[in-house]
């Protein structure tokens, strides 16, 4: 009688855990590595969007990328340019704003600037990172933790009405630096999420009106909360990686039958 080898069982295992490896975006179209982000569409003004996959491919591993500004009446949010600055990653221009350097950087000089990530499946983000800075870096990160799928059309929204909407406030993380900066340090775990220019809104009183950043990178891990997640099976909601935990403990347990049986037989 032939046995399964354990380093099967355990490759199995490995592949699980595997699935659930952090996935990195990295938004510098410069970077050898990365090549992952291309516009959508020929649209390159007031409104355009990126769309990205992960570094690593895994399940759930798409993204899409647009940008807003306080440019709208009544320092309502309008759709802005969202812009690839090469090996510094993304700014965002408002309609009406100054294109030169740095107002086309992610800055709350007079407007705020934000992008606005939409992932496949919920992800729980653990980093981010900006490729470039000048003056002050400062950014406030919010995840959508509301009932039902968040608005992916920003428009008409204010910073206040941001935080009564579902929209929730993950962190303001002062003087990041163009060094890859943790965050989220509770786990919260969301399709959509907003990196912005410090926003005193969000909490805090830091100084605002100086922070003009590009931005480079995220990172994150991503999770199976519903069977609607592109990384689930479509008729059980489990997860991928969970799947295959189950596929290797099931067989664990006709490899442990088999060897019962053939002891018994021997005996």
């Amino acid at each position: 009688m032939k046995f399964i080898p354990t380093s099967v069982l355990v490759g199995a295992t490995l592949m699980a855990s595997s699935a659930l490896a952090t996935s990195t975006f990295n938004l510098s179209r410069n970077d050898p590595a990365s090549g992952a982000c291309s516009q959508v569409g020929s649209n390159s003004g007031i409104g355009n969007s990126y769309d990205c996959s992960a570094m690593v491919p895994g399940f759930g591993d798409e993204l899409n990328i647009t940008a807003y500004s306080t440019t709208g009446s009544g320092s309502k949010f309008a759709a802005a340019k969202l812009g690839d600055y090469n090996s510094s990653g993304f700014g965002v221009t408002g309609n009406g704003e100054n294109t030169g350097s740095p107002q086309h950087s992610m800055d709350n000089n007079g407007k705020l600037d934000l992008i606005l990530f939409k992932f496949d499946s919920s992800i729980a983000l653990s980093s981010i990172q900006a490729g470039w800075f000048s003056g002050d870096s400062d950014m406030s990160v919010l995840a959508y933790t509301g009932v039902g799928n968040a608005v992916s059309d920003l428009t008409g929204a204010t910073q206040g009405s941001l935080l009564s909407t579902g929209w929730s406030l993950v962190g303001n993380y002062a003087d990041s630096g163009t060094s890859e900066r943790a965050i989220n340090s509770g786990a919260i775990s969301s399709s959509y999420w907003i990196v912005s220019a410090y926003s005193n809104s969000f909490g805090n009183n830091w100084t605002t009106g100086n922070d003009y950043i590009k931005f480079k990178q995220i990172k994150g891990t991503f999770t199976c909360t519903n069977s609607n997640d592109s990384g689930c099976n479509p008729s059980t909601g489990v997860s991928e990686p969970a799947t295959l935990a189950l596929a290797g403990l099931a067989l664990l347990g006709v490899v442990g039958s088999r060897r019962r049986r053939m002891s018994a037989i021997e005996d």
